[in-house]
């Protein structure tokens, strides 16, 4: 399932598809195998669920489906986290492989990588109806970029510094934006980067269910086993595809990269939802 790449695949062979996915040569260097299992250890601790990224405090919508009655089960709730492959991660795949590309290209160039960021930013946002949601992702982008420095400090040091604007290259900014550019300087290319950002959809309302509702915690591993198998080959593509697409962007100096096919696909019901649970009183978790 993981087949990690160097960071020096994406930008350097872009355009001939090497590293981007599942098709490289048997004929690999030494030295890059051990790259690719540097790259898999870290996608191991990003997805695992007791990495301190802070995802237990979210439900994902699940918390509102739940109260609202339309998650009652295992069945319930995998149908629900069908909804959200099939919607929210289709942008959320694309704009993580978008950053990590970005990040492995221009991130010598800080302003240009900052500004590159800034619009993937504004990328997230029109994609996002709920400000509620809006602000949970900032919250999860904050998380995330504050457990990866902890663990990883020196990689993460070459975007987190004060850039030319006088603001941190790496604050502030939505969770798959900060996933995408984390991931590419521990060395995972962009489909791998988008994998991550797949199992944090789907497992995030699942791990919650269990919780909410008391399900089998085997049955719902199971679960999430097959939704992340099931759409994962899917979720690549779109990787590979916006890593091409962003480095297309940026061998055109002095050009706005153009971001108009990151998806459109979006979940209304989540929406509504999100905007629902802020104004509950009492909720388990922050989303």
């Amino acid at each position: 399932m993981i087949d990690a790449g160097p960071v020096g695949d994406v930008g350097d062979a872009t355009s001939a598809g090497v590293g981007l996915d599942d098709t490289a040569s048997d004929d690999t260097a030494s030295d890059d195998t051990a790259s690719d299992d540097t790259a898999s250890a870290v996608l191991i601790m990003l997805t695992d669920g007791r990495f301190p990224s802070g995802g237990h405090a979210y439900s994902a919508g699940m918390e509102q489906a739940v109260t609202w009655g339309d998650v009652v089960d295992l069945a319930t709730a995998e149908a629900f986290a069908i909804g959200r492959a099939t919607t929210s991660s289709v942008a959320a795949a694309q704009v993580t492989a978008a950053a990590a590309t970005v990040v492995a290209t221009a991130s010598s160039d800080l302003a240009k990588a900052g500004d590159l960021l800034d619009s993937l930013d504004a990328e997230m946002d029109a994609r996002m109806a709920s400000s509620p949601a809006r602000q949970v992702s900032r919250q999860q982008g904050r998380r995330w970029l504050r457990a990866v420095r902890g663990v990883w400090p020196e990689p993460l040091a070459r975007l987190s510094r004060t850039g030319p604007a006088g603001r941190d290259m790496m604050g502030g900014r939505h969770g798959w934006v900060v996933v995408g550019a984390a991931t590419a300087l521990l060395g995972v290319g962009p489909a791998d980067a988008a994998t991550v950002a797949l199992y944090e959809l789907v497992g995030t309302p699942m791990w919650a269910a269990v919780r909410l509702l008391g399900l089998d915690p085997v049955a719902t591993a199971g679960a999430v086993a097959r939704l992340v198998t099931g759409h994962e080959p899917s979720a690549r593509r779109l990787a590979v595809t916006a890593a091409r697409e962003t480095a297309l962007g940026l061998s055109v100096p002095g050009r706005p990269v153009d971001w108009s096919w990151i998806s459109w696909s979006t979940a209304p019901m989540s929406d509504l939802a999100a905007e629902a649970h802020q104004r509950r009183e009492e909720r388990l978790f922050a989303s």
